[in-house]
């Protein structure tokens, strides 16, 4: 027999027959007796798949190995699966998992990270739970149904001043004169650089000689290393390329250009940031910077090309022109 309780704004059904107990959360009390309904008919006809008494902490490994694992940026995802396994949610077995769980687990990470971390973690969670129910059999409706998903903040924009990049480059030890001989250096040069282009710290980390036509002024990007998997070229500045050169002088047996680990990019950019005492100024910043400089030189769908932006509304949220010299160009 179903019964069926409101909790806020949403309704829980809730089905125990013949040894299967299951709850799910619906928008609507229609919908939850909807799905009650087909539910008993199921378990009476023989046609209800069980749903394996093991914890959820099971469906999140079994996603990490058959999907996370696989997919471009996965030792990240991977690192975050881990984490919500840890948490009390990981502990509750499929039968038992209901609504409130998630909501409890979105309210305990909501204390300690931002709200885009959380919408981050939700939408692994949310895939998750969908692979569960249409490939394994191992789910009959997803429990984020209905629930409330955690707002991203704003959009940062962030911009370096003059004098705080100035900072910068005299901590990480970089100015046009001197061989970048340490990995240090060479971040400095690498900041400068997605300034000038719009990469991202790990397409620049992955560069390799062979990407790049000094000649022509154009960095071939190829598929694996652009972060949407789309290949691209961007085309070089005489800046840009005069970084280059530059560098080059002490990588060049090393087939990457900057001749260092992506991963150790943001580290040593991060460490340098609080010796030059810069507040809270990421290297994924230069992007905003590179965005808003070179929206002055390109039209959009040309800049959206260049940065690898599929939607050019995606260029809003780097884009943060000065009002004055918006001011200024209409004048």
């Amino acid at each position: 027999m179903a019964s069926f309780r409101k909790r806020g704004k949403s309704w829980t059904a809730e089905v125990w027959r013949k040894g299967v107990r299951q709850t799910a959360t619906f928008r609507t009390k229609l919908a939850a007796q909807a799905w009650a309904a087909e539910l008993e008919t199921a378990i009476e006809t023989g046609r209800h798949r069980t749903i394996p008494d093991r914890p959820f902490r099971d469906l999140l490994d079994r996603y990490g190995r058959e999907v996370s694992a696989h997919k471009r940026g996965s030792r990240a995802e991977l690192h975050r699966i881990a984490a919500i396994g840890r948490d009390p949610l990981g502990d509750i077995h499929l039968p038992d998992l209901r609504a409130e769980h998630f909501v409890a687990w979105r309210d305990r990470r909501l204390q300690v990270v931002s709200g885009a971390a959380v919408s981050r973690d939700w939408s692994i969670i949310s895939h998750a739970l969908k692979t569960a129910r249409i490939e394994w059999g191992w789910i009959d409706t997803s429990p984020l149904e209905g629930l409330r998903r955690p707002r991203s903040n704003p959009p940062r924009k962030r911009v370096a001043t003059p004098a705080e990049l100035e900072r910068m480059m005299i901590a990480l030890g970089y100015d046009d004169e001197t061989a970048p001989v340490t990995v240090g250096q060479r971040v400095g040069a690498a900041f400068l650089f997605a300034i000038e282009t719009g990469m991202r710290e790990g397409e620049i980390g992955k560069l390799l000689a062979d990407h790049v036509d000094l000649e022509a002024a154009v960095a071939s990007l190829p598929a694996s290393i652009c972060k949407n998997g789309d290949a691209r070229q961007v085309p070089l500045s005489k800046r840009a390329i005069d970084i280059l050169k530059h560098v080059r002088t002490v990588t060049k047996p090393d087939p990457r250009w900057f001749g260092m680990n992506p991963a150790s990019i943001c580290p040593l950019w991060t460490r340098a940031r609080d010796r030059a005492m810069v507040d809270g100024l990421n290297f994924h910043d230069s992007r905003h910077m590179a965005i808003t400089q070179l929206s002055q030189k390109l039209d959009v769908l040309s800049l959206a090309r260049m940065v690898g932006h599929k939607d050019i509304r995606q260029l809003m949220t780097y884009y943060n022109p000065d009002a004055k010299d918006l001011a200024k160009r209409l004048g």
